[in-house]
Parts: structure tokens; C-alpha cells; sequence
């Protein structure tokens, strides 16, 4: 457009006020540009200079897994999601992820243990180490309520990680039984059947 305009009046007389015009302009023109440009980045351009990526484990029926919910730009949502698995009342269990590459920013609680709906939400307990890069996790729901089940696949919760800086690294249950033991109780405290299950589970930034 300014080139334009410069072409129109080469040889006039009127070359000295479109040329103070153009200057007068230049200033929003760059602030436009500018704007333009965090737009496109979604907005926080050294934030969106990472992406991420996840290796997940494949579903299988009596499992709990970590997949990828979604990865927008720098920000890593990973589901807890339980597979087949039925008479689901008190689910625990902890993970661990790298502290150098990601920082943990939360969790949103999923539809399993709000099927009904209850009488009383489901209590949800995370607890966060960013020392050690451990998060905890309990959750149940109350009596009269019953256990529920998940046919299908089914979301305990969503846990959000935002990314530090490129590199990779694993996000795993921690399958002992310290600090917290890896278990799903029924309405009645006893043990369901189901496996809390590891697959390569690689957390990248790049």
C-alpha cells in the first residue's frame, strides 16, 4: 500500500506531504503488524515456540492408562482414563513426570465417578511435589451412592502440564506401593481387578 502511494506521486510537487504522511502512519502500521503476529501465535509467541508430544499406551480392557487428551501449544493435558473396568468406588494411585520439562498446572475432574449423578460429588484429593516431580491422587465417591463401571473407556481426570523448555522425558505411574499404592476399591473396601499400566509413556517438548 505505501509503495503504491509513493509510485502515484513520483514527480509532483505533493511528494513532501506524502512522504510526512507515510511517516505519520509508520508507527501504527507496525503496531499492526506486531498484533498480526501474537495473533497468529496464539498469542504468547515465546510460549508457543514449544510444542508437545506423547507416546501413549494402547487400550486394553481391565487397565488404567495415561493418553493424550490434547496438546495445544506448550501445554501437555494427559487423561486418566480407566478401560473395561467395573465396580469403580475409590480409585489411588501417584505418577511422575519431568520436572525439567514440564511444570504441573492442575487437574479437571472427568465424568467416571460423577455417573448417575450422585447424591454427593465425588471427592477429589491432588497433591503436587514440584521437587520430585510427583503427583498423588485420590478420589471416591459416597455411600448410599453406588460404584460405578466403564463399559467402555471412561476419564477419572485430566491432569495439565505446562511446557519449561525442550526435551523429553517419561510420565509413569508409580507402580510401588510406596508412597501410594496403586488400587481401585469397590463400594465394600475390597480390591478390584485392574492394571495401572506403563507403556513407553514419552513426554516431549521440542
Amino acid at each position: 500500500m505505501n509503495r503504491t502511494s509513493a509510485q502515484s506521486h513520483r514527480g509532483t510537487r505533493r511528494a513532501r506531504p506524502c512522504g510526512i504522511t507515510l511517516l505519520l502512519l509508520l508507527p501504527l502500521l507496525l503496531l499492526a503488524c506486531a498484533s498480526s503476529k501474537e495473533e497468529d501465535n496464539g498469542g504468547d509467541p515465546l510460549g508457543c515456540t514449544l510444542n508437545t508430544s506423547f507416546v501413549e499406551r494402547s487400550v486394553q480392557s481391565g487397565s488404567v492408562i495415561l493418553r493424550t487428551e490434547s496438546t495445544p501449544c506448550a501445554e501437555l493435558n494427559l487423561d486418566v482414563a480407566f478401560n473395561g473396568v467395573s465396580d469403580i468406588f475409590t480409585v489411588g494411585f501417584d505418577l511422575t513426570y519431568p520436572t525439567g520439562v514440564f511444570t504441573f498446572d492442575g487437574y479437571t475432574e472427568g465424568p467416571l465417578l460423577k455417573q448417575g449423578p450422585p447424591a454427593t460429588p465425588p471427592f477429589f484429593s491432588v497433591t503436587h511435589d514440584p521437587g520430585t516431580g510427583r503427583i498423588l491422587v485420590f478420589a471416591t465417591r459416597f455411600s448410599p451412592d453406588a460404584a460405578v463401571n466403564s463399559s467402555g473407556s471412561s476419564v477419572l481426570l485430566t491432569l495439565h502440564f505446562n511446557a519449561l523448555a525442550a526435551g523429553q522425558g517419561a510420565v509413569l505411574f508409580d507402580l510401588s506401593a510406596s508412597p501410594v499404592q496403586e488400587q481401585v476399591l469397590n463400594a465394600s473396601g475390597g480390591a478390584v481387578s485392574v492394571t495401572f499400566v506403563n507403556g513407553s509413556n514419552t513426554a516431549r517438548v521440542f
